[in-house]
């Protein structure tokens, strides 16, 4: 058995010495270095703790921006204050005629004659795509040179150091972006805050105005001007909307926020009625464009009531069966609870209505269709769910705008109500819109298209016993579905 050889004993312990160094002084810089979000401070710390473990007295680090140089960044330690001028100029020479490729690079010895002479050790550093670095090291104090050892040490450190600035450079854009931020908003509440002040005495002038203009008005007949009067008014009253929504971002009190879609249908009604009086300079004209707009979309308030939802849709669904006998369909109801809600009837009617009547025309003959009411979260859930085509992703977050088929250009048509993919255009679902923005109520959709019609112009045929990729009805339910959700607030 050979004896152990002492040479090679000392020289695996001076290896061994040698990487835990190495390891201790990665773990020391890292260390200290975790944490700091601000350049010089990194710069400052990585300095003294890369001196320190190879023993220097003399270094810096230098940051320059690519694009013009004029952005720059010196840390320097023991070198005298007089010798930052020169160091910058030295290094934005370096970085001209240092030619070789990027990445971590020590300079060649020979650009050491255009710093001071205590620097013996030049590296060249990529930070991002705008921003370059170099670290200069002075003298060791032992008087040896870096060796092959001390350049793998060092490029080691420098890797970790550049992650760190590219973290605080992310943090300074960030903390930029933000105070940014904060003075449009500044600029923002003063306009606001102006805006207030300047709508607050004209909007309350005209109001005095007009309660002054009806008394004369009165002993007119009404029928030649109240129109036109009250249309005024609303007009104003949105101007005074205005006023109190300014004041209130302003003061950080709670926004009136009004709803957009049954406020801008509001708006749409008095400009049409306006212009139908100019056209057909017809009273009466102007006054049917206005009815048939309150017919369609009920903009006028409705008296508001006690309902027992799950009462009302079985009461609904037992009258419906009539109406599409046509279709062979499954429909069931799902009874979780008897939630009161407080709406007006005929507006709960339309709104489960349109969803039955958009479930049944999407669902082919032999599938199925699931209502329920439960309650959730403290409110009154109404679920309508047809298991049938499905909606193409890129029509959901249009299906509440109105006037968009979901069907294919080539395949649309409008059928008769209630027939499988009857088409229409659109109208139901933008009227549940404006009701849940005037009656308080949440309304969602959740959709998966059918498996077998991944392609655009893929058809269903209507009927699951003529559908090739369905063997019984159960294998169609599991293909694709819609789901629509209501959220009352409960009475």
């Amino acid at each position: 058995m050979n004896e152990p050889d002492p040479a090679n004993e000392r020289i695996l312990e001076t290896e061994l010495s040698r990487q835990l160094f190495h390891l201790k002084t990665l773990y020391d810089v890292s260390r200290e270095l975790l944490g700091l979000v601000e350049i010089n401070a990194i710069l400052r710390n990585f300095l003294l703790m890369t001196l320190g473990n190879f023993g220097v007295v003399e270094g810096f680090v230098y940051l320059q921006a690519n694009s013009s140089g004029s952005e720059d960044r010196l840390a320097s330690v023991g070198a005298p204050e007089s010798d930052a001028v020169k160091l910058k100029k030295a290094c934005g020479k370096l970085f001209v005629r240092h030619t070789k490729p990027g990445g971590i690079t020590f300079a060649d010895p020979s650009f050491l004659s255009l710093f001071p002479s205590y620097i013996d050790c030049l590296m060249v550093f990529p930070i991002t795509h705008a921003w370059n670095g170099i670290v200069g090291l002075g003298k060791k104090l032992v008087g040896t040179v870096f060796n092959a050892e001390d350049r793998h040490l060092l490029e080691t450190l420098v890797n970790n150091l550049i992650i760190v600035l590219k973290n605080a450079q992310a943090t300074e854009a960030l903390k930029s972006a933000y105070e940014e931020v904060s003075s449009l908003n500044r600029a923002k509440d003063k306009l606001l805050n102006h805006l207030s002040h300047e709508l607050r005495t004209p909007a309350a002038l005209l109001k005095t105005a007009f309660r002054l203009l009806e008394k004369p008005l009165l002993q007119v007949p009404e029928t030649s001007w109240r129109r036109i009067y009250d249309r005024a008014e609303r007009s104003l009253a949105r101007l005074s909307e205005i006023q109190c929504s300014a004041e209130d971002i302003v003061y950080k009190k709670q926004y009136r926020q009004v709803p957009f879609v049954s406020r801008l249908l509001d708006q749409c009604a008095d400009v049409l009625e306006t212009a139908s009086m100019q056209v057909f300079e017809n009273a009466d004209a102007a006054a049917q464009v206005r009815r048939r707009i309150d017919e369609i979309y009920l903009t006028e308030e409705k008296a508001s009531q006690t309902i027992a939802l799950s009462r009302f849709i079985q009461r609904k669904m037992g009258g419906w069966q009539p109406v599409f006998e046509q279709r062979r369909l499954n429909v069931e109801y799902n009874k979780k609870a008897d939630p009161v809600i407080y709406i007006p009837e005929k507006i709960l009617d339309t709104v489960l209505t349109a969803l039955m009547k958009n479930a049944v025309e999407n669902t082919p003959d032999q599938g199925k269709i699931a209502v329920s009411s439960a309650l959730k979260n403290g409110d009154a859930e109404m679920t309508v769910q047809d298991f049938g085509v499905g909606i193409r992703p890129e029509h959901r977050e249009y299906i509440f705008e109105g006037f968009y088929p979901t069907q294919e250009i080539d395949a649309y048509k409008t059928k008769e109500p209630f027939s499988f993919n009857a088409g229409g255009k659109g109208v139901d679902l933008l009227r549940l819109k404006i009701f849940s923005e005037r009656y308080h109520f949440r309304l969602d959709m959740a959709s998966s298209r059918c498996r077998a019609l991944a392609n655009a112009g893929d058809q269903c045929p209507g009927d699951i016993s003529r559908c090739e990729h369905c063997r019984r009805p159960e294998d169609c339910c599991a293909s694709g579905f819609t789901t629509f959700r209501v959220l009352f607030p409960l009475a």
